[in-house]
C-alpha cells in the first residue's frame, strides 16, 4: 500500500513539474527567432507567424499579422544590431495549442541612437504544415524606450 501511494506521488510530481515545461520543439523556434532578430533577417523573423496571425496588445487592441511585420520592419529599417533576450516561463497546451508565458527584451541600434522593447505575454503556437508557428500573442506589458 505504501509503495503504490509512493509510486502514485511520484507521478503526480512528475506530471507537475511537466506542466509548466517548454516543449523542446518551441524552446528551438524561439530560439531560431533571437537568432533572426540577432541577424537583423526580417524576412526570416516573419516566417514564424501564421497567416492568421493577431496581436493582442494590453488595451485589447488587435493588429493583424501584415500590419504586425510592417512595424516590425520598420523598426529594424536602418538597424546596424541588434540583442534579444528570452524568458520562457511556462507551457501549457490544450487542443493542439501551445501556450507560452514570456518576458522579451529586444535592443536595436541604429546610427542615431537605440531602441529597447520590453514585452511580456503569452503566445499561442500551433503546428502548421509540418511547422510550429505563431498564431497570437496577447501583451500584459509592452514598452518602448528610444535613445537618440
Amino acid at each position: 500500500m505504501k509503495r503504490s501511494i509512493f509510486a502514485f506521488l511520484l507521478v503526480g510530481a512528475a506530471s507537475l513539474s511537466l506542466a509548466g515545461s517548454i516543449p523542446p520543439a518551441i524552446r528551438a523556434r524561439y530560439g531560431e527567432i533571437e537568432s533572426a532578430l540577432q541577424a537583423l533577417d526580417t524576412k526570416k523573423f516573419e516566417s514564424f507567424f501564421a497567416p492568421q496571425f493577431i496581436s493582442i496588445d494590453h488595451n485589447g487592441v488587435k493588429t493583424k499579422r501584415e500590419a504586425f511585420l510592417s512595424s516590425v520592419r520598420e523598426l529594424f529599417k536602418d538597424a546596424t544590431s541588434a540583442k534579444a533576450a528570452e524568458t520562457l516561463k511556462s507551457a501549457k497546451t490544450s487542443k493542439g495549442v501551445v501556450m507560452v508565458s514570456f518576458d522579451f527584451t529586444l535592443k536595436i541600434s541604429n546610427a542615431e541612437g537605440w531602441t529597447q522593447i520590453h514585452e511580456v505575454g503569452t503566445d499561442y503556437w500551433k503546428k502548421q504544415n509540418g511547422k510550429w508557428l505563431m498564431i497570437k500573442t496577447i501583451d500584459k506589458e509592452f514598452n518602448v524606450t528610444a535613445v537618440k
